[in-house]
């Protein structure tokens, strides 16, 4: 406990400082930013510095607790100083905020889809906190990525999770968010939460992207209803994936982009800058979001200005590449290719995948093979979505195109094209897609077209088409219509949590979560119509959470993992190897002090796991490991050569936990891919 109270006084020290720096320079060269827009500069300013902190201390193979307090605190006192030179010199204009067209109705009922929509986040954030983040990815790359660099302190390496040669090269911005926390209080407490936040941004974003057009509450709703859908939400919500990462950072740079000018590209460098930091980070963060990042990026470069196009430009590109180029940078110098897993062909320059692509297809290669619709597709949809799924897709369309073609505005146009590449991107990339002669991750892979889809809904509300009378009502009623049928379908949480290895969430946590979220949402609409209490309720929520967090500490640090993992769970500064196995997260302890490592042979930037007794003996002896973990794909391949049955036969090893009684991460059972823990003397 001692050490989190350090830990949690440190990070709000080192943050706070940085914060207060990042608030001092926004005032200063962007004064007329206040309210929502100042709050959304401010946040993303200060994912920036998160982002660019962690990757100059993991370069230089220094992020660490104490050069991490002193570089958030240097950079608070750097932009504190920045700001008084500065003062008076920027001052981007602020596109002007008309009357909501829905009037006194419309932050009802935005309020209302808002606490509709973040409801099962909240459960499913609550989730986290009873056992443990869930999720397959979660605890296969994205957790063990973060834990990484908290005890290497170093980003120069590449951390293999798996046999398979793909995790270890992803792009994973997103991870270095939970990485922070951990590094400050020794603990993933926050990570639960991570998520959640990201989602808060989305919906900030999608109210700006309103904004302009008198269409803020219509905006708010449309993201809201983007986020309620089950399949993202079982997949990101309380999790640590980062699709919801990857969406609102797009939303965040064009909602910049929009509320600097309506009519033009604005050539203001704090927001351009902003902006492009923002679209950097996403690109950082996942490559399905490559093609919304490129087209951003496009349009940004030939849009319509007042000003100079190339230091825009320059500007751009620059900022940009700051915070999304450095996992694509280090996989070209550490293996030879930007993105190693797959063949990459720009005109004469070509990288070829270090490994043979298994499964790999995509949505559109798929569209016209017989049984697919009916077998994969249309029950996908139909479980993402709910029963609406084809008025969520017609909508999106619709918002789309006539956003492209009418605007209003080069930024509505901007964001259009955005959304139209991210949707051919979703059908045409290639993508994990193909297990067992079927599309069958279709299902789960339908989170890359997420960006679309909210871009579609969002223009919809503030398209011409809909801009006189009581036309602006109808994008937010067929909405509403699809968020209540999509939440209270029959049926519509059963099998959305099933990819995890806990219980899935049930429908009538979920129904309680949407009820306490909207009581939720009706006080923060009284604490708008009562300024004077925000401030107050503000720090009192503060510190209510840092006090909660507190008595939170122990018991969280105790039960999460505990089941069905307590023979792990219980491991203290432990050397753990890992095979046979992707599920590893839980291993690395209470306080994350366990070393945590997948065995393989490690050769041209390609891991391969052992193939015999003689290789497997020497890679458990050379990381001098104390316990190993042995997935097992079914109890007879206990009987047949592989670490299990080597480990087994080593007089040297004891085993803890055996394959019979462990539980099957993804179904709960003893068939298929279950865990055997063994002690080595």
């Amino acid at each position: 406990m001692l050490r989190y109270l350090i830990g949690l006084f440190l990070f709000v020290l080192a943050l706070g400082s940085a914060y207060g720096g990042v608030r001092a320079l926004r005032r200063a060269v962007m004064p007329r930013w206040t309210g929502a827009p100042g709050a959304l500069a401010e946040i993303v300013a200060m994912l920036a510095v998160v982002i660019l902190v962690t990757q100059i201390l993991g370069i230089l193979a220094v992020y660490g607790l104490a050069t991490g307090v002193i570089a958030y605190m240097a950079t608070g006192y750097g932009l504190h100083r920045l700001a008084g030179r500065l003062e008076g010199r920027g001052d981007p204009a602020l596109a002007p905020a008309p009357a909501d067209r829905l009037g006194r109705a419309g932050p009802l009922v935005a309020g209302l889809g808002v606490a509709a929509g973040l409801g099962p986040w909240i459960v499913r954030a609550a989730v986290g906190f009873t056992g443990g983040v869930p999720g397959a990815d979660t605890n296969w790359y994205h957790l063990p990525a973060a834990a990484k660099l908290v005890q290497t302190g170093s980003l120069q390496q590449i951390e293999f999770f798996d046999g398979g040669n793909l995790t270890a090269y992803y792009p994973l911005a997103s991870t270095w968010f939970h990485a922070t926390g951990m590094l400050f209080l020794r603990s993933d407490i926050l990570s639960p939460l991570v998520n959640l936040a990201w989602a808060c941004l989305v919906l900030l974003a999608c109210w700006l992207l309103g904004r302009p057009f008198a269409m803020p509450s219509a905006a708010l709703l449309a993201g809201a209803v983007s986020l309620s859908f089950p399949g993202f939400v079982g997949h990101n919500g309380g999790s640590a994936m980062n699709d919801i990462v990857a969406m609102s950072l797009v939303l965040a740079a064009l909602a910049l982009l929009v509320n600097a000018d309506t009519a033009r590209l604005t050539t203001s460098v704090p927001v351009v800058a902003l902006a492009a930091f923002s679209t950097g980070a996403a690109l950082g963060t996942k490559w399905t979001i490559i093609p919304a990042t490129a087209a951003l990026t496009l349009a940004v470069l030939v849009a319509p200005r007042r000003g100079p196009w190339l230091r825009t430009s320059a500007i751009w590109l620059i900022a940009s590449a700051s915070t999304g180029l450095f996992t694509f940078v280090r996989n070209l110098v550490i293996v030879g290719s930007p993105v190693p897993p797959q063949d990459i062909a720009f005109g004469p320059i070509e990288f070829e995948s270090i490994r043979e692509a298994e499964g790999v297809a995509s949505i559109a290669s798929w569209l016209v093979e017989d049984g697919a619709w009916e077998g994969v597709f249309r029950p996908g949809l139909d479980l993402w979505f709910g029963p609406l799924w084809w008025a969520a897709v017609a909508m999106t369309f619709v918002g789309l195109v006539v956003g492209l073609l009418s605007g209003p505005g080069v930024g509505v146009r901007i964001a259009a094209f955005t959304g139209l590449v991210s949707a051919l991107g979703y059908l045409f990339m290639p993508q994990n897609l193909e297990v067992f002669g079927l599309p069958n991750y279709f299902l789960s892979n339908l989170r890359y077209g997420v960006v679309a889809i909210t871009l579609g809904f969002v223009l919809l509300t503030v398209s011409p088409l809909f801009a006189r009378g009581r036309l602006a009502a109808l994008p937010p009623a067929l909405m509403s219509i699809v968020l209540v049928t999509s939440l209270t379908a029959p049926g519509t949480w059963t099998g959305v949590d099933d990819w995890r290895y806990q219980d899935s969430v049930g429908t009538d946590d979920t129904a309680a979560g949407i009820i306490g979220a909207i009581v939720l949402a009706l006080l923060a609409l009284a604490l708008i119509r009562r300024p004077q209490l925000r401030r107050p309720v503000a720090a009192g929520a503060a510190v209510l959470a840092v006090l909660v967090s507190i008595v939170l500490f122990d018991a969280y640090s105790d039960e999460r993992y505990a089941e069905p993992f307590h023979e792990a769970h219980v491991l203290e500064d432990a050397r753990v190897a890992v095979s046979g196995t992707n599920i590893q997260y839980m291993y690395y302890g209470r306080d994350l002090g366990n070393h945590v490592q997948y065995v393989g042979d490690v050769d041209g930037g390609v891991i391969s796991a052992p193939t015999t007794c003689t290789a497997w003996v020497r890679g458990v002896n050379a990381g001098d490991y104390t316990h190993v973990v042995v997935g097992v794909l079914a109890e007879s391949a206990k009987d047949i050569d592989g670490p299990y049955r080597w480990t087994a036969d080593d007089p040297a090893s004891t085993l803890i936990r055996d394959a019979d009684g462990s539980v099957n991460l993804f179904t709960g059972d003893v068939d298929g891919n279950v865990i055997a823990l063994f002690a080595l003397d």
